[in-house]
């Protein structure tokens, strides 16, 4: 559900309970002068009870936090998921020819970009080719009891799916109730406002003074503070200041340069917001409301780095111990053009040294034959054109000399 409230207030939501809040005192307190207007103490009651109402509804940020968090809980689920079809994708590789339509049922190159609903239909469909080609697959160490984890998983994140869209659905109900609700408020507070100036215009300056609420909320705001992203959620945050009605946030790819552009404009103090493209940025925020704006925040410099995925499961078979032959299988990564597999040779039962590099390939596999007497540690990098990912994790294997 959409947010399609809008507000029809210039002020925050703190500013607008802080001057209702004011006039319904100055309401208690000239009560008999509103009696007079047909505003009864019952009304003047019933606007209090309005805005603890409104003070009780749920914050916005705490109603993002439960959208972010199911996401986050749903994004580990995924990720689990992708670990565990890629190594049934690893274990039918080992049995079956690559160009094979048993291993094609396991294995799809574009695995880390399915979305949700793409992601647990294809695991079902492993799941099912995995119960068929059991037999065939158990000699690479594949049980019923592996699958049962990954149906299970399976079911847990169609489930979590469903909750992070209720938690969307919920947010975005409680935005458009609050939004609501304080646009009931402030029509009040402007009908409660101009009632009593009519009291007292040309009666008593002061009080009159007391039912204007302009004055305590336009002119000069301070610029906000404490801009920052949280690189996990990629969600950017900047303190709320007093007296703004809304936040606009402003980001250049030129370090010290002015030519920024705007990323957001609007109520809230935070923002999801991923980069279009790799790079260090300058990032501020400014506020207003309808006196205008307020000045800039320090500038926040981030540099966004997307990575590509690790490689991950990666197998080493002895096809000659005599001889040393060898040969590794690893991850497929999407995106990846080639692959650079490393080694470090130390004596049995050691610790990795320094690495170096045995080649670069354009297929996540290798096939060679190492020394003797030996043991052998192996990791992988992927890459393009354009950006590496991080190191896998390191496997050994180890050659005892073979009489």
């Amino acid at each position: 559900m959409p947010d399609v409230s809008k507000r029809n207030f210039p002020m925050s939501y703190a500013d607008l309970i802080g001057l209702c809040n004011r006039i319904h005192d100055f309401q208690v307190r000239d009560t008999a002068e509103f009696v007079n207007f047909g505003i009864l103490p019952a009304t003047t009651t019933a606007f209090e009870t309005k805005i603890s109402e409104f003070m009780d509804l749920p914050q916005d940020i705490a109603m993002e936090a439960e959208v972010i968090n199911a996401t986050q809980a749903k994004n580990t689920l995924a990720s689990e998921i992708r670990i565990m079809l890629r190594a049934f994708a690893t274990r039918a590789r080992l049995v079956f020819e690559l160009n094979s339509g048993n291993y094609k049922r396991f294995h799809s190159g574009e695995l880390s970009r399915f979305n949700d609903n793409d992601l647990y239909m294809f695991a079902d469909l492993v799941s099912a080719a995995a119960v068929e080609l059991l037999t065939e697959l158990s000699t690479t160490g594949l049980t019923q009891i592996m699958i049962d984890e990954l149906d299970a998983k399976i079911a847990e994140l169609k489930l979590m799916v469903k909750t992070q869209s209720i938690a969307i659905a919920v947010r975005d109900t409680a935005s458009n109730l609050r939004v609501k609700k304080a646009n009931e408020l402030f029509k009040l507070l402007m009908k409660y406002s101009d009632v009593g100036k009519n009291i007292w215009y040309e009666v008593n300056e002061a009080l009159y003074n007391d039912y204007l609420i302009y004055d305590t909320q336009v002119g000069s705001i301070s610029a906000p503070t404490n801009l920052s992203v949280d690189v996990s959620t990629m969600l950017f945050t900047w303190s709320e200041e007093i007296n703004a009605t809304s936040y606009v946030l402003e980001a250049t790819t030129e370090v010290g340069g002015s030519d920024f552009e705007v990323i957001y404009s609007g109520p809230d103090n935070y923002i999801n917001y991923t980069p279009t493209s790799e790079g260090l940025r300058s990032y501020r925020v400014r506020c207003r409301n309808s006196g205008g704006y307020s000045e800039y925040s320090n500038v926040m410099l981030y540099n966004y780095i997307a990575v590509l995925p690790q490689p991950g499961y990666i197998s080493i078979s002895v096809i000659n111990a005599v001889t040393g032959a060898i040969s590794i299988l690893w991850e497929e990564i999407s995106g990846a053009t080639f692959y650079r597999l490393y080694h470090s040779q130390v004596a049995i039962g050691s610790p990795a040294l320094e690495y170096t590099m045995i080649g670069e390939y354009s297929v996540a596999g290798f096939s060679g034959s190492v020394p003797t007497g030996y043991r052998h540690y192996f990791k992988v990098i992927c890459g393009n054109s354009e950006k590496l990912s991080v190191d896998s994790d390191a496997i050994f294997v180890d050659m005892p000399l073979v009489p």
